[in-house]
């Protein structure tokens, strides 16, 4: 009987929430950052973005730990069966149903948007999953065949293209020609890889402390260059754009991030027989269940209930408004999550 990890578990729900935590932020704070002025608002803002920006990478790597070794499980037909009918199918109904509520008669056809990915703004964890999905028969191969020093020279490749190039053109302000030299697996490639290497090595304590000290430097790091910089006067010319604030640092394809869900990823395996002794450590699976629904429905419940959240507490201190928000509309998902899930026919879109 195959082990359940509990830790993975934990993981899905915690950054289930925290997605959640991200798509509120703007609506608890209106992103008031004020440049060269300190408001409660823009530093809740800022803080709350930067916090829980380990939000999709943590599902993306929980995603490679769990899929590049299916080869033990199952054929490649039955792989590809499994992500259309639990991925593809879902996202494609309740795009469908975003674009006829929120973007139907404003110009631009159903496909015009689906390809642009502009129906529903968080959907597009979806178009870099299904890009690491079309590749994973042959990363399989490479994870399953290739000696552990080529599998480490293959994931230090990918990082230094996807998180510390990208970082470098932040610094020196520039695009750089060669940043998508390594096109394999789309643009986080970095965190499937990672996190089924981690998931499947023991690594020793002296090499979790420096993934430690390195993720919470990082972390610092980010905080630091994310409100010295969006608050200076003058601003520096490539980072001045909307909403008001500089996000680079903390951006989840850049390297500072990559230390930070690293070292979460790997605190939290760490932490598996911690969790194994939790009395309530059952109930995780069950509630670990429902966090791909959260994902899918938490957009249109913001939709529809953020406004008379926004009214009933708009006036509340930012640091109540940052909280309720997330809480009411992760709760109202969860819900709705379950109930739609006893219709028959909702398994094929809300699995």
């Amino acid at each position: 009987m195959k082990k359940r990890y509990y830790f993975m578990d934990l993981m899905a729900i915690v950054s289930s929430f925290a997605v959640v935590m991200l798509h509120t932020s703007g609506g608890a704070t209106g992103l008031k950052v004020v440049v060269n002025r300190f408001t409660p608002d823009g530093l809740w803002s800022i803080m709350t973005n930067i916090l829980f920006a380990f939000a999709v990478p943590i599902f993306f790597m929980q995603s490679g730990a769990k899929v590049l070794n299916y080869r033990d499980r199952y054929d490649t037909k039955t792989f590809f069966t499994k992500r259309v009918s639990k991925v593809v199918v879902p996202f494609t109904f309740w795009s469908i149903l975003g674009y006829i509520l929120f973007k139907a008669g404003q110009g631009s056809n159903f496909l015009q948007s689906f390809l642009a990915e502009s129906i529903i703004g968080p959907y597009w964890f979806f178009y870099s999953i299904i890009a690491f999905y079309l590749c994973v028969p042959v990363l399989s191969l490479l994870v399953q065949y290739v000696s552990d020093r080529l599998l480490l020279y293959l994931i230090g490749l990918v990082i230094f293209f996807k998180s510390v190039l990208p970082l470098a053109a932040v610094i020196f302000g520039q695009s750089m020609p060669f940043l998508n030299s390594l096109p394999l697996g789309g643009g986080y490639l970095q965190y499937f890889l990672l996190g089924w290497y981690i998931a499947n090595h023991e690594l020793s304590g002296k090499k979790r402390k420096w993934i430690y000290m390195l993720g919470i430097g990082m972390l610092a790091l980010e905080i630091a260059l994310t409100l010295g910089l969006s608050y200076q006067t003058p601003r520096l010319p490539y980072y001045n754009y909307s909403p008001g604030y500089i996000k680079n640092f903390y951006d989840i394809a850049n390297f500072p991030e990559l230390c930070v869900v690293v070292a979460l990823f790997t605190w939290l395996k760490q932490s598996e027989e911690k969790i194994r002794s939790w009395n309530f450590k059952d109930q995780l699976p069950k509630a670990a269940g429902i966090t791909f629904g959260i994902y899918l429905l938490h957009p249109f419940v913001i939709f529809y209930l953020l406004p008379f959240l926004q009214s009933w507490l708009g006036t509340s201190p930012v640091g109540v408004r940052c909280l309720a928000y997330p809480i009411v509309i992760y709760l109202v998902s969860a819900l709705l999550t379950i109930i739609l899930r006893k219709i028959p026919s909702a398994k094929y879109v809300l699995p």
